[in-house]
């Protein structure tokens, strides 16, 4: 999935792998328990913002206790500096006196914000009771996600999930006030998302849905070109004669140029949706998704594989 996206938004945009830590009432006997979720973050390019103040962990109560004095500067506690032949022997919590006594001994040292932010987030799962609960399979708690839109994001920002399922990022984008775009291919996710953000974000005035019967919106950054002969020579030149499906060398007559992405399910006419296949590929392609071709390949090159025996 990874090497997908980072061709998508490109590797040099991602940013953290984030993992969300969870626990719940199974437990595995013969292996480690699987109780965690991977999220690939990526931003758009290098100018982006980062909200530390966001994601720092709180302070326990028994940490805080230990920083006794304040300041203008906020809460303390005295240090010795554990030089050679110091009288102070501990490092840690010197008496008051010693601060007047042996000002150059001692030193001030100032609790921080927080503790230092992880790439991964232990928040508990949606209870089974919960009224946050679409039953969706792979639905993250609200929670989860308003804490990474916080520190990823401001005000105003845009916020996109090409996976958004049960729209959990689109709800909490929403409540805190960002641009959001969600996309899924699973026709129950449109609907589970239209109910969420009519119940939980409390909207649908300036909504776009666009279902299967809608019109795609078309590309702005890629320029169409149709299919032409010098776009097929290029192809060839491109592919050094080799078949985009087989692999396999043929003249520049015995190839057909085929949408890698079928206009059908969206592909349009851009040079980097064309590629040159064998009629053969092209045939058993049709206008499904190179994956069903590769496959098919692979199936049929492992029955060439096999030793065939007729007869007794």
């Amino acid at each position: 999935m990874k090497i997908v996206l980072d061709r998508i938004f490109d590797k040099e945009n991602f940013r953290n792998e984030i993992v969300w830590c969870y626990k719940d009432g199974a437990n595995a006997k013969k292996y480690y328990n699987k109780k965690h979720d991977i999220l690939l973050f990526y931003t758009k390019n290098d100018n982006y913002v980062f909200n530390y103040e966001s994601v720092v962990g709180k302070i326990s109560d028994n940490t805080k206790k230990k920083y006794r004095y304040e300041d203008s500067k906020g809460r303390y506690r005295l240090m010795g500096r554990g030089i050679t032949g110091s009288p102070i022997k501990s490092q840690r919590d010197v008496p008051e006196k010693w601060e007047k006594t042996h000002p150059h001994l001692v030193y001030r040292h100032y609790i921080k914000e927080g503790t230092l932010p992880l790439d991964w987030i232990e928040i508990p799962p949606i209870n089974q009771n919960s009224k946050e609960r679409t039953g969706y399979p792979t639905q993250k708690p609200l929670a989860l996600l308003q804490r990474i839109i916080k520190a990823s994001s401001n005000a105003g920002d845009v916020v996109f999930d090409p996976f958004c399922g049960c729209a959990t990022t689109c709800v909490a984008a929403q409540q805190l006030g960002r641009k959001w775009i969600g996309i899924d291919i699973e026709t129950k996710a449109s609907e589970i998302l239209i109910d969420r953000l009519s119940d939980d974000a409390g909207l649908f005035k300036n909504f776009v849905h666009l279902n299967e019967n809608a019109s795609l919106p078309k590309r702005t950054d890629v320029k169409e070109e149709p299919v032409s002969t010098s776009i097929k020579e290029k192809l060839f030149e491109q592919q050094e004669g080799l078949c985009g499906g087989c692999k396999k060398e043929f003249d520049i007559y015995n190839f057909e140029i085929d949408h890698i992405i079928p206009k059908a399910k969206g592909g349009g006419d851009y040079y980097e949706n064309y590629q040159l296949l064998c009629g053969n590929c092209n045939r058993i392609k049709g206008d499904r998704p190179m994956e069903y071709l590769r496959i098919k390949i692979k199936a049929r090159e492992s029955l060439l594989n096999q030793k065939f025996s007729f007869g007794g």
